[in-house]
């Protein structure tokens, strides 16, 4: 009976912190500052006319320079161990089958509501082995009144870290490319943070940094994930902004992962 009395308390608990979740996500959609497609396609395509602040240079001291390698030394070795980690969980099967958590392939669909008028189609496509992995995901957005469509177009390679199954912290560097009324690339570099709290309750941040023409664009995706292997649901809210406009709103998606 004290078994069951404990299991109960633990599915009221989840449930509670699932419908809260939800409700807070949601709620953001009252706040959300959505931009006119075609402006967010200029504020990127444009030359960056921000004016840039000069700022003084301090000499560096060689005690500086010393502790920085360290630093540095540090970080590439906790990364290697890391990995290393990753490639050993995988080989010994300790990562299960349908995990969300370093797939072997994933596929996340979801509908984003940006404005009134806007709405967002985003797929994601993710295959790798261990701490490898590569991705790309694609997002459009339609315009319904000017019938503009913008299609946002991301790839990375992937180096996946995943030392434990609750949780997982990736690097990528790839490619972002802005299709509009003209096409125009760049340079982008990601970091996805996954924390699974419960088998049937994780969250998700994927933020992404990418400059076109001299111009930023941020691209930040929180996640609440409902489900269990090999299938869940994902609740979320997405911003992605250029220095002087937004995109962004609440979605409901799907994930597939193997």
């Amino acid at each position: 009976m004290g078994c069951r009395g404990d299991d109960l308390k633990k599915i009221i608990l989840n449930s509670r912190i699932i419908i809260f979740s939800l409700i807070f996500i949601f709620s953001l959609s009252s706040i959300a500052v959505a931009g006119n497609l075609s402006d967010f396609e200029d504020s990127i395509i444009e030359k960056n006319k921000r004016v840039k602040k000069t700022t003084k240079k301090s000499k560096n001291k060689s005690g500086s320079n010393m502790d920085s390698d360290d630093i540095t030394a540090a970080i590439l070795y906790g990364l290697a161990v890391g990995g290393i980690a990753t490639m050993e969980r995988v080989r010994e099967g300790e990562r299960k089958d349908g995990d969300a958590l370093i797939p072997f392939a994933r596929i996340d669909l979801s509908v984003q509501d940006v404005a009134s008028d806007v709405v967002a189609f985003d797929a994601r496509a993710e295959f790798g082995y261990g701490a490898f992995g590569a991705q790309v995901r694609r997002t459009t957005f339609n315009e319904e009144n000017t019938k503009d469509v913008l299609d946002l177009l991301q790839s990375h390679i992937l180096y996946r870290i995943s030392p434990v199954e609750q949780f997982e912290v990736d690097l990528g560097l790839g490619t972002v490319t802005l299709n509009g009324g003209e096409v125009h690339s760049g340079v982008s570099f990601t970091m996805p943070v996954m924390v699974r709290f419960h088998e049937y309750l994780g969250f998700e941040y994927r933020p992404a940094w990418a400059s076109i023409n001299g111009n930023h664009i941020e691209d930040y995706d929180y996640a609440l994930i409902i489900g269990s292997r090999f299938a869940s649901l994902r609740a979320g809210y997405r911003i992605v902004q250029s220095w002087n406009n937004s995109l962004e709103g609440p979605y409901l998606g799907l994930a597939l992962h193997f």
